[in-house]
């Protein structure tokens, strides 16, 4: 998970959260999903499944996953200010 920038501008700052973002005018969600990983961690997504859409009044969200077995030490984080492994068994 990426721990987000603690600036007062942006949504939820300084939380834990799953890298993404908004879908830009005139983008497909897979672009999205392309120009998102590699502005935030600087990887270069392919081949990636889409999992699931959910239309909310206020925006519509997608989902897509990859498995990727990344170091977060070696990731060059352009947003956010840490990205860390969580196993889901453990309580937070």
């Amino acid at each position: 998970m990426l721990l987000r920038d603690n600036k007062p501008t942006i949504p939820f700052p300084n939380m834990w959260d799953f890298p993404g973002g908004v879908v830009e005018a005139g983008e497909t969600p897979r672009q999205a999903v392309r120009r998102e990983m590699n502005e935030e961690l600087g990887i270069k997504l392919n081949g990636f499944k889409f999992l699931k859409a959910y239309n909310w009044p206020e925006k519509d969200e997608y989902i897509f996953h990859k498995k990727i077995d990344l170091n977060p030490a070696e990731i060059h984080l352009c947003e956010g200010q840490k990205i860390q492994y969580f196993r889901a068994e453990k309580s937070y």
